[in-house]
């Protein structure tokens, strides 16, 4: 960006001073003509040509974006392609992509080349007007001949650098396009501020109290109130798209109700330090994500400084032990790029044992054994009974055989308690 902006921006100034002290060492009128030149080519035209541009560059950028995202969901969703013999309508539907980006940069090009072409027109006209400028001057005696061809030639030579800015108003863009995805993406407001400097918080009974929360448009929780005692599993079931979920997402902060509280030990959330209402709670989620790094370090995310034994016991409780034991490479196998190396059952062991190694008082699992067989589900059930003892566990399932460890059980429905 550098390159392209700021050192052509400060040649063309440095160059143009040194040249017009030179011109105008022959005669002013003929550097007034010749500064006038240089502002109209090199600042100008260039701003003009921006204006003319703008949708251009928005366009390329756009259309780019698209094409990216198509590319991605095809790779991402090959398998589905191929099962459902669909290869000809997804390939088509990324031909329309490459076209509509072809399309725009081809516009781009032509708004590019037709401004380069006005910029060399008017370069010309000004190089006349220097060289009739000079010839009057000189049939007036104001200056020699030599002296009207030393200008004539050193204006011809001298729009090298301001070519170069006002080749900017077009091809500078897609660079301001680009950057302004950037600024957008940073300009964004969070959705939850961290909160630092409040008081150590304690964990206790969680109370939620009339919460309403809705996604834009569609009310999701509406005057929810429930209780979850401490040291005590409480399961909640109800139908998909109820509010389950999102009441989890609630007590971990991830969103703000929109009227309510959510209380631990009598504390209001919204003013606990965010780090460690965080070390509070274990949010294992319905889909598992996994970097691109070994088994261990996924691991590790929940407690870095974790030790081999700790981990163990973790996927132990978790019933993935045996199974990554079995891989070549043990703990240290590669888990691949978004995890697509393992299986939805194993992927979601993993995060389960993430959630026991952290350790948090405060246990939340959304649907913790929905892609596990009948075994490992009896496995991790006995492990979350065991570990239950010292902690507070809420668990969100449709499996009654996962409800049935729950000491006490609510079901949602439409955003209430039922």
């Amino acid at each position: 960006f550098y390159a392209h902006t700021i050192s052509p921006v400060c040649i063309a100034f440095v160059y143009t001073v040194v040249m017009f002290v030179f011109i105008a060492s022959i005669h002013p009128l003929l550097g007034v003509l010749a500064l006038f030149s240089w502002a109209a080519a090199g600042i100008a035209l260039p701003v003009l040509t921006s204006h003319f541009a703008a949708d251009t560059g928005e366009r390329v950028r756009e259309s780019s974006a698209q094409l990216s995202t198509a590319v991605l969901d095809s790779l991402c969703g090959l398998s589905e392609t191929i099962r459902y013999d669909d290869g000809e309508r997804r390939m088509a539907y990324m031909e329309e992509k490459t076209d509509l980006l072809l399309e725009a940069q081809e516009e781009e090009k032509y708004i590019a080349g037709r401004n380069m072409a006005t910029a060399s027109l008017l370069i010309s006209i000004f190089d006349v007007m220097m060289i009739i400028c000079g010839i009057a001057l000189y049939q007036r005696g104001a200056v020699k001949f030599d002296g009207v061809l030393v200008s004539s030639i050193a204006m011809m030579s001298s729009f090298g650098p301001v070519t170069a800015l006002a080749a900017l108003g077009s091809t500078l863009q897609n660079t301001f396009a680009a950057a302004g995805r950037v600024l957008d993406i940073l300009d964004e407001a969070p959705v939850t501020e961290d909160i630092t400097g409040k008081e150590p918080a304690v964990c206790g009974e969680i109370n939620a109290e009339d919460v309403s929360f809705s996604y834009e448009e569609e009310e999701i929780l509406r005057n929810l109130s429930m209780r979850i005692q401490e040291h005590r599993i409480t399961g909640i079931t109800g139908r998909s798209g109820s509010g389950k979920s999102t009441f989890l997402k609630l007590l971990m902060r991830f969103w703000q109700p929109q009227k309510g509280t959510i209380e631990i030990a009598g504390r209001n959330i919204n003013t606990i330090n965010t780090s460690e209402l965080r070390n509070m709670e274990s949010y294992l989620t319905q889909d598992t994500f996994l970097f691109s790094d070994s088994i261990r370090n996924n691991l590790k995310i929940a407690k870095p400084d974790a030790s081999d034994e700790e981990i163990e016991t973790a996927c132990r409780k978790a019933s993935v032990h045996e199974w990554i034991m079995s891989l070549p490479l043990g703990y240290d196998t590669p888990a691949g790029e978004l995890g697509d190396r393992l299986s939805e059952g194993e992927k979601q062991r993993i995060g389960l044992a993430r959630a026991f190694l952290h350790d948090a008082p405060v246990i939340l699992l959304d649907e913790p054994a929905s892609n596990l067989d009948s075994l490992n589900e009896g496995i991790i059930l006995k492990s979350l009974r065991e570990e239950a003892a010292g902690k507070t566990v809420v668990l969100i399932s449709h499996r009654p055989s996962s409800i049935r460890i729950a000491d006490d059980t609510f079901t949602v429905e439409n955003g209430r308690l039922s």
